[in-house]
């Protein structure tokens, strides 16, 4: 984790909470609908975190959880789902390991590490499985250098559904082009004037 996100875990920010928000969202009803089809589903969490922030606000692994039950309490009949978890994270695994309830234990991994030296491998683990499986990946990245749409091109042909929610910042894509071309360009010039930033996240130049 690089400098500017040592804190990160101390509040949730405004972003975060957005993005958490469309999180919430979007998992009630893809569980809902997944848990119809029978098959198991594995939720991978890429860039998993604490679990919950210092001022006590769930982060992504327990929204998700959360997301299940909630899909759960509106499916009488499904006393066993086949969801299972895996949060991947390098710098707070222990405390995410803390902060799973202990009700859920069961069905999560956490696995210690850095997602793109993992990810490859649970992958094709779960495809050497044999069984014909649901697939889901929520990735929220600090930054895009790890974003490799040729993995997730290979993913989406080997099992039985696959479904990514990605999580980006413009702005990286932006400053990655401008390297490319070899173009100078300031941060405040291209941040100036957008109500998103943040001046105490983002390094001016």
């Amino acid at each position: 984790m690089s400098s500017k996100n040592v804190d990160f875990f101390k509040k949730k920010n405004i972003w975060s909470t957005v993005k958490d928000d469309l999180l919430e969202c979007y998992l009630v009803p893809y569980f809902s609908k997944i848990m119809a089809t029978g098959k198991p589903t594995v939720y991978i969490d890429c860039f998993a975190g604490a679990g919950i922030f210092e001022d006590d606000t769930p982060g992504s692994p327990l929204i998700a959880l959360n997301c299940l039950d909630k899909a759960m309490s509106g499916k009488r009949n499904v006393r066993n789902p086949k969801v299972y978890m895996k949060f991947i994270e390098l710098h707070h695994v222990e405390e995410l390991i803390n902060n799973i309830p202990p009700n859920h234990r069961s069905k999560c991994q956490v696995i210690k590490g850095r997602y793109e030296n993992h990810i490859k491998g649970i992958l094709n683990h779960l495809k050497e499985s044999g069984q014909s499986i649901n697939l889901f990946l929520y990735i929220d990245p600090y930054g895009i250098k790890h974003l490799n749409a040729e993995l997730f091109d290979w993913a989406a042909h080997i099992f039985n559904s696959a479904e990514l929610l990605i999580n980006f910042n413009s702005l990286g894509f932006f400053r990655n082009a401008c390297r490319l071309n070899n173009t100078e360009v300031r941060e405040k010039d291209i941040t100036e004037g957008l109500e998103e930033y943040d001046r105490s996240i983002v390094k001016t130049t």
